[in-house]
């Protein structure tokens, strides 16, 4: 009898301390979770740091590499916004172009010429007394050219080194326009009128450097000179002035090679 009351004891002792230790302890599947979620957390932390530095590493090479291709491009020119200059122009001429301002004549001693003071295109075109006649109306209208300019630029008191680069523009895009084929009285005549306008001897060169090269190409002298006094009497001077005559020549260039198709 007393061995039946200890056991019933020891049996309800034994109930009362797994009841006990269920009751403080959580649930497996709850344990785990709970383990589950701290490691989660820790995990999210690291990687999300991970990730923050991985996000600044590759800003900082992006911004490098922007600052990279910025350094690469310096001194190029974009595409957008780019200088005009005419077509067709050979290296030589191109790189006589700066930055869209039209080249004046350039300087030097002619070559093919021989002894003879006219180019070696004309030259077989004229005899002698026509070669000896042509030099001196060219270097009349030269004469007149600078003389009034010299007038001109000592009334705006630019007497000095002024007068003197603008008086020997002046004479060089006369005689250069005359030697490329274009009248003597059709280049005095326009140079006239860029003086009046009060062009600077830079500007008349490259003006009657673009209406020399527009006849050079075949365009006919007369059509040439009126279109140019014309863009005098616009209003326009200085390099857009020499700017209109090349566009003007693209266009009626282009006009012509569409007729002929």
């Amino acid at each position: 009898m007393k061995t039946i009351r200890l056991l019933q004891i020891l049996i309800a002792v034994i109930v009362c301390v797994l009841l006990a230790f269920g009751v403080n302890a959580p649930p497996a599947d709850a344990a785990g979770k709970g383990k589950g979620k701290g490691t989660d957390k820790s995990q999210e932390k690291a990687y999300g740091k991970k990730n923050k530095e991985k996000e600044t590493t590759e800003q900082a090479e992006t911004e490098e590499g922007d600052d990279q291709d910025s350094s690469k491009g310096k001194g190029k020119k974009k595409s957008k916004g780019e200088a005009w200059m005419p077509p067709g122009l050979s290296k030589k001429e191109k790189a006589q172009w700066e930055e869209g301002t039209p080249p004046g004549w350039s300087r030097g001693k002619k070559t093919g010429w021989g002894e003879s003071d006219v180019p070696p295109g004309l030259q077989k075109k004229m005899t002698k007394k026509e070669q000896k006649k042509w030099k001196k109306e060219r270097d009349e209208a030269s004469e007149k050219a600078e003389k009034r300019i010299r007038k001109r630029d000592r009334k705006q008191n630019k007497a000095g080194k002024q007068e003197e680069a603008d008086a020997e523009s002046v004479s060089v895009a006369v005689n250069e326009t005359i030697n490329a084929g274009v009248p003597a009285d059709s280049v005095e005549g326009l140079v006239r009128k860029a003086i009046d306008k009060d062009m600077d001897g830079t500007d008349i060169e490259r003006m009657t450097r673009a209406a020399a090269s527009t006849v050079a190409d075949g365009v006919d002298a007369d059509e040439v000179v009126t279109y140019a006094e014309k863009t005098l009497d616009s209003g326009m001077i200085g390099k857009d002035a020499a700017i209109s005559i090349y566009k003007w020549y693209g266009q009626k260039r282009e006009e012509g090679a569409k007729s002929s198709k």
